[in-house]
């Protein structure tokens, strides 16, 4: 566990051994949203998925509501402030997908003992194989700034060829991320994952 030893008081009821050797995806946070530790597997996820540089963008202390993209900031910050000051578990499925597989994980806010924060586990719930028809590379994934626009949650790129939203399904830019890609959400799954608001009174969204 990459744990920083000031929050290691908060987790008296927290068995860590174990979380070293599970396969979810487990990480902690303050009351300010701020990263306070993570095991093996989401480092492992990290390197696995291409991310290596998530663990250089997000060191120990920093907020993780950079981490989501624009739209979805607030729906998590709202959703985490609730599990927070009301003392229960708040939970999700999202979407996740590999350049080969359909993946699903069940997300877990859970409030630790003393209401210091939160531990995030993030299970995988759902895996088969991608059956959408696979596109090459082209020009026409490109926008006007030169980026290519992916989903953060079925990983579709945006085709700009047409004035009509149009999202396909390119492995190699899943495999392989374009190094001047934007994060955002198709408006499917915009819809399935984020359907509303959570009604809670919030500090302003950072």
């Amino acid at each position: 566990m990459h744990l920083n030893h000031t929050f290691k008081r908060n987790l008296k009821d927290v068995s860590l051994t174990a979380l070293d050797k599970t396969p979810d995806i487990v990480y902690f946070i303050d009351d300010n949203y701020c990263l306070q530790g993570y095991n093996p597997a989401w480092r492992h996820f990290a390197r696995k998925n291409h991310g290596e540089s998530v663990l250089d963008k997000f060191p120990l202390g920093t907020s993780i509501m950079a981490a989501f993209a624009d739209q979805a900031r607030g729906f998590y910050w709202q959703a985490y402030w609730q599990s927070l000051h009301q003392h229960k578990k708040w939970e999700q499925d999202y979407e996740c997908s590999s350049s080969e597989d359909y993946r699903v994980y069940h997300q877990t806010a859970t409030p630790l003992k003393n209401n210091q924060g939160l531990m995030i586990t993030n299970r995988l719930v759902k895996k088969a194989p991608i059956k959408c028809e696979p596109h090459e590379p082209d020009k026409c994934y490109f926008n006007e700034h030169g980026s290519i626009i992916q989903c953060c949650h079925c990983r579709k790129v945006r085709n700009h060829s047409s004035e009509e939203q149009k999202w396909d399904w390119v492995p190699i830019l899943v495999e392989k991320p374009h190094p001047d890609t934007d994060y955002t959400f198709c408006p499917r799954c915009y819809t399935i994952y984020y359907p509303k608001k959570i009604k809670t009174p919030v500090k302003p969204v950072q």
